[in-house]
């Protein structure tokens, strides 16, 4: 997270203002309740959620720009929003899926009002890896927090993401044999059918498979025993929302 003023570095603004008042903890059903208001204003009732509808019902201004934009260090900048203007812009990812997170990211940071802690900012990759709330964030990573928090809840409604992933269990005949309500390994008769249903609630969604991943594994409906899991921890995959929100 940068600041947009072009002299002034996020890590910089933050410090100024946390000299008045810092970040403070926010419990996950908190975050989630913030966005199914927002869903409930745009009337949500299922697949993909239409983020530029919540837009303009907010009264956000939003952009998108087809170029990939970079910072001083070479750096992708996927998106940007500037508190005082209520204004978005998203930046090309050439992909979809993940420009839609991008989009709920900063639509998370203007429904948290963290307009009280930055006048703008700028999200790249590694703001998305930000999973875990603690004492020991800096306060501009408890913002992304709480913004990839917000993000997951309105890109993958819950109630609509548990109902979506029964009927895709049922269609790829994916059982609870004793390992977990969703259980895969390295074996194909798991994986496929896992993989399968990962395409399936990603295009109904539009939504990425990693996020979709990270939401089963928060709602603990999902039993990872790849090889690949296990030398890779699940926390490093983009947009990582863990369950360990409460202290």
């Amino acid at each position: 997270m940068r600041s947009l003023e072009p002299e002034l570095f996020v890590t910089d603004e933050v410090a100024i203002r946390s000299a008045r008042q810092s970040v403070p903890y926010i419990p996950f059903e908190e975050i989630e309740k913030a966005a199914q208001d927002v869903l409930e204003k745009v009337r949500y009732k299922s697949g993909p959620v239409d983020l530029k509808k919540i837009c303009s019902a907010l009264s956000i201004r939003l952009q998108f720009s087809e170029q990939i934009i970079v910072d001083q260090d070479g750096t992708q900048i996927l998106g940007s929003a500037n508190f005082d203007r209520k204004s978005i812009q998203v930046n090309s990812h050439r992909d979809g899926n993940r420009e839609r997170f991008t989009l709920g990211h900063e639509i998370g940071h203007i429904c948290l009002k963290h307009d009280r802690y930055l006048r703008s900012e700028t999200i790249v990759e590694r703001d998305l890896y930000i999973d875990l709330d603690t004492d020991e964030l800096f306060n501009y990573e408890r913002l992304e927090f709480q913004a990839n928090a917000f993000a997951s809840s309105i890109v993958l409604p819950t109630q609509v993401f548990i109902i979506a992933v029964e009927v895709g269990r049922q269609k790829f005949d994916i059982r609870d044999r004793g390992h977990g309500h969703i259980f895969v390994d390295d074996q194909p008769c798991n994986s496929m059918p896992y993989d399968d249903l990962l395409s399936d609630l990603s295009q109904y969604f539009e939504a990425s498979r990693q996020a979709i991943e990270i939401k089963l594994s928060r709602l603990g409906l999902l039993n990872d025993q790849r090889r690949r899991n296990k030398t890779i921890p699940a926390a490093q995959l983009l947009g990582t929302l863990t369950s360990s929100l409460k202290r």
